[in-house]
């Protein structure tokens, strides 16, 4: 887990790779989430392509899983729906930022894997911040997390206000990101980088993740 310096530098990170302007950057982050649209079209999308991975599946437990997600996300969309002028801060993204993605050398965090980076959205980083499993944030830490993203991008709580619109969707997304690593390509590319997933841990760890909803 970050430290407290740790985690500073984290934002200030985030912060100082968007003091330039963007307009001129080409990348769209993978999945991206710099709008709402794009955020329902995508997660609507990841929920097809699961459902199709685990048709097959003779274990219950997964379809069972994959039905509460779909309720779920029917209740969420609507709420996304009923707020769909909210306005997100655009912004360069390394895309899948966290501790995962940072190693610790001479008292400081050096951030790598910044191959799907592109222009997404400050609400879905930060939400992928602190939902994302190896994050280990606690619900009530997140909020003091957005508030410190908040204060440094100068927002005065719009920030906070989007995140507690769109985070629902983004525990939904990570739910089905662990589900989906057991499947499929995915799967594949797994093994090929050395890690085995564990059936029964996966879908433990996407039930966990459900019980973040507020």
């Amino acid at each position: 887990k970050f430290s407290k310096d740790g985690f500073y530098q984290a934002v200030r990170f985030i912060f100082y790779l968007n003091r330039n302007k963007i307009k001129n950057y080409k990348f769209d982050a993978v999945e991206n989430g710099k709008n709402l649209k794009n955020l329902i079209y995508f997660t609507d999308k990841k929920i097809l392509r699961v459902s199709k991975l685990i048709k097959k599946e003779k274990k219950k437990e997964i379809h069972i899983l994959m039905n509460q997600i779909k309720i779920l996300w029917k209740l969420e969309k609507k709420k996304l729906f009923a707020n769909k002028s909210i306005k997100f801060t655009k912004i360069i993204s390394p895309s899948d930022f966290g501790i995962h993605n940072t190693f610790y050398f001479k008292k400081k965090y050096f951030f790598h894997d910044f191959e799907y980076s592109g222009i997404d959205s400050l609400e879905k980083l930060v939400s992928d911040f602190v939902i994302n499993p190896n994050s280990n944030f606690q619900v009530s830490e997140a909020t003091k997390v957005v508030k410190k993203f908040d204060d440094i991008f100068n927002l005065n709580s719009k920030l906070n206000k989007n995140f507690l619109i769109i985070i629902n969707t983004i525990i939904i997304r990570w739910s089905l990101i662990l589900i989906n690593s057991l499947f499929g390509e995915k799967r594949k590319q797994r093994t090929f980088s050395g890690v085995k997933e564990n059936f029964i841990v996966q879908i433990n760890k996407s039930k966990k993740i459900l019980k973040k909803l507020i």
